[in-house]
Order: structure tokens, then sequence, then C-alpha cells
């Protein structure tokens, strides 16, 4: 389906309309339903095009009202709704536009199958690193690459690339290594999923590791931060919240964190002098900032790239600060798993 971009308002009639309103409501907003809203603004139901080509069959004329052929209990979803959820649904229901409602069961929005009218697409493009065996996860990963692993009966880099276009990112790049036409077949030009999507190939004797990939950005002239992401994360975050605080505090590059806690299973001491105890914390948490693998980064730092040998991310962050180049980082207040190892793949699957 192509991109819409229409006031809401042009989708919407009333209780007592008729159902040439609501062709008139269908050709304006260039969507295959208009959606039927009370005297308080809450929805009553939806006039779908096929439920009127039924009608006129059936030898309904267009000046009677269209309460004799609502669908009075629509396919509707809350704002919060994930994208990825939404499209599962309309799938299922075969349905090619949901209503949004808040919690009055007042209409917000509308969501198509791959484009929801409001968020402003967004100009940066998205690298997702999606080139490394997977070794850590043994048997699993010998015959099918880590990112097509299955979490809630889908890809982990298909939740990936929904998550980034439900925020307004329209084009990706996948840097693919292991198993690459696996990847490559199963995503296809991006097309089912509202983006667009180009493929950023290891050499097949040479990997380039977590950074070296972005290296093969630099013929396409990117002009935004460029978004990367490792392609074995289960995450939602606030993309558009980061972009904005790696442009308000000046980044040149900023990497999203997470806290890390551990537990230590024992009482520890603390000492004095001459071998004294002064005190014991028995099982304490430490806990630390770690890196999340979700990076900003301004388009000059790709010349600090190595694109000849295996590069990874460390290193160009180091590169960076050894630079003089200015490295931040912004917490992820969402959910965050790296499926990386056996453990965390089954607690992403809700199976530990």
């Amino acid at each position: 389906m192509s991109s819409v971009r229409t006031p809401l308002a042009d989708l919407t009639i009333r209780l007592g309309d008729s159902i040439l309103d609501a062709l008139s409501a269908i050709e304006n907003g260039r969507v295959r339903g208009a959606i039927v809203i009370g005297d308080d603004e809450r929805l009553i139901g939806i006039v779908s095009d096929g439920d009127i080509r039924r009608a006129l069959l059936a030898g309904c004329r267009l000046d009677i009202p269209v309460d004799e052929i609502i669908q009075t209990k629509p396919l509707t979803v809350l704002a919060r709704t994930p994208r990825a959820d939404v499209i599962d649904l309309m799938r299922s229901r075969d349905v090619s536009f949901v209503p949004i409602l808040d919690e009055h069961g007042t209409v917000t929005g509308i969501h198509l199958l791959n484009e929801i009218i409001g968020p402003k697409t967004l100009p940066n493009a998205a690298l997702i690193m999606a080139g490394g065996r997977g070794s850590r996860l043994g048997a699993l990963t010998e015959w099918v690459p880590k990112p097509l692993l299955k979490v809630a009966d889908r890809p982990v880099i298909e939740w990936i690339i929904l998550h980034l276009v439900s925020e307004g990112i329209r084009t990706v790049f996948v840097s693919t290594g292991y198993l690459a036409d696996q990847i490559e077949h199963h995503l296809g030009d991006g097309s089912d999923f509202g983006c667009s999507i180009t493929y950023l190939r290891d050499p097949a004797d040479r990997p380039l590791g977590s950074g070296g990939a972005l290296g093969l950005l630099t013929p396409y002239h990117l002009e935004h931060p460029i978004i990367a992401l490792n392609g074995d994360l289960m995450t939602r975050f606030d993309l558009r919240a980061m972009l904005t605080s790696h442009r308000q505090i000046e980044n040149d590059l900023t990497l999203a964190s997470q806290t890390h806690s551990i537990e230590v299973p024992f009482g520890v001491l603390q000492l004095g002098p001459e071998g004294s105890v002064e005190q014991i914390d028995e099982k304490p948490n430490a806990s630390w900032p770690v890196n999340a693998g979700i990076y900003v980064i301004n388009p000059e730092l790709l010349d600090l790239v190595r694109s000849d040998r295996d590069f990874p991310m460390t290193e160009l962050i180091q590169s960076c600060l050894d630079a003089g180049h200015r490295v931040g980082h912004w917490e992820i207040d969402g959910d965050w798993i790296d499926i990386g190892r056996p453990e965390d793949l089954r607690e992403a699957r809700g199976t530990t």
C-alpha cells in the first residue's frame, strides 16, 4: 500500500450521513473505508468500500443513511499497541486499515498496513549489523543465522525492522556475512515492512566485525546521523528521543546504555587496618551502565572506520575519543534483551 498522508477529518462521517457521503470520505481519504463517529466524537463503527459495494448490489440507494451498513464491532487498537502486533492483527483479520482509539473510545488516528497517519518520516538511515556467526548459540545457528531465530513466531530481525519503521525510518541497510542468502531472501527489498532495504555484504574471506560494515556506507553519501544497531536485539526504545538527545548535546556519537546489575552471592567484607572487619554486606548488588549495541553516528565519523579487517564497534568508539570527538550515552528505558546466549534467547521467548 502506498504512503498516505491524509487529515483524519477527511476519513470520518457521522450517523445519519448517506452512503454517498461515505464514498466521498473514501475518495478524499484515499483509504478503503470511512470511520463513523457519534456526536461525542467516539467511534460508532466503520464502513468499508466492500460494505458499500454489497449494499449497492443489494439495491440500496446512494442517499440512504450508512446506519444500516455500519460494522459496529470493527478491529481497533490503542495508540500504545506495538506496530508489529498491529500488523499481525490486520493480516489475521484481512483488513487494510484499523482505527486508533484513546482510553475514551475517541479516534485519534488510523493504521494502514505499511503506513500510519501522523508520524513524520525521518531522513535518517539505519544499519542493522547482522553478519555475525552467533557461535555462542551453538547448534541453534548451525543452519540458521542468528537474526532469523524466532521470538513470538517472528524472526528477531523483523522485530527490529518493524520497530525502526514505526519510529519513522524508511531507509534500512543490513550488513550480512554468515548465511547471508537466507537473510536477504527472507527480508527481500523491505516493501513488506514499509521500508527499502539495501544489503552490505562482508567479503567472503574477511569478516568486518561489528563496526567494519559502517565503512561500506561511504559510497551512499549519507547526510544525516546514522542509526546502527546489532541484529540480535529484542528491544523497543524511543528512537526519536535518542536522536533529539544526540542533536541537542551535539554529540558526534551517541551510544545507548543499559544498567547491568550483579548480585554478589556472598557476604562482602569491608576491611580495616591490621585485618580488622569493619562491616559485612550480605549479598550486595553492584551495577554499571553497559553498551546496549545501539548507536547514533554522524556521517563524518565513517572516515575513522577500517574496512580492511575485523573492526569492532568498540574500536570506533575509542578512535572517536582519541580524536577528541564528543561521545555521549543515552539510557534506554524500555525493554532490551540481547539474544546472543541460549539463556537470553530463552528469556526473550519466555521459556526460562
